[in-house]
């Protein structure tokens, strides 16, 4: 499994984003993920197709837009990129997401590191913290500390259930 600093690095961040409709926002994760070497082009268009199928909105005004089963062999290596767009974009359904979280993983090397980010993603005042940040150094300090430590127990809303690692 890749270490939190090759799947998090400060050039993954990007903050005080213009707002921009969902599909240039997730062109725009993938684009990132492409350039800083963690997917082949093709990989955007594995975001999109999952977009297209179910929603990466979580809650909190995060979404995490990853690539559907279909296009994990365009997986370099993991990685993930970060968004951020103070005043938030249209993700729909009445959704508004300010912080995107971008995922690019073969098998379940993303598990551990989006199980840790579940448990920020849960905290309204951790959420609204970084998206208020336009600071690279304070994002990236905030999530390498939160994701090279702590719990890996999580509510899954999706299951309903507790999810442990």
């Amino acid at each position: 499994m890749a270490s939190t600093g090759e799947i998090l690095k400060k050039e993954n961040i990007l903050v005080n984003l213009p707002s921009e409709s969902k599909e240039e926002a997730i062109r725009r994760a993938g684009g990132l993920l492409q350039s800083l070497g963690y997917v082949n082009s093709n990989y955007t268009n594995g975001m999109l197709a999952r977009e297209k199928v179910h929603t990466t909105y979580l809650d909190n005004e995060v979404a995490i837009p990853h690539g559907v089963e279909e296009v994990k062999h365009e997986v370099i290596k993991a990685g993930i990129v970060v968004l951020l767009y103070p005043n938030g974009i249209d993700y729909g359904d009445g959704n508004i997401a300010k912080l995107l979280i971008g995922i690019a993983a073969q098998n379940n090397e993303h598990i551990d590191v989006i199980s840790k980010l579940a448990i920020i993603i849960d905290d309204e005042q951790k959420i609204a913290d970084l998206i208020s940040s336009n600071d690279v150094e304070t994002v990236y300090g905030y999530l390498k500390k939160e994701v090279t430590h702590g719990s890996i127990a999580f509510w899954s809303r999706k299951y309903r259930s507790w999810i442990y690692r």
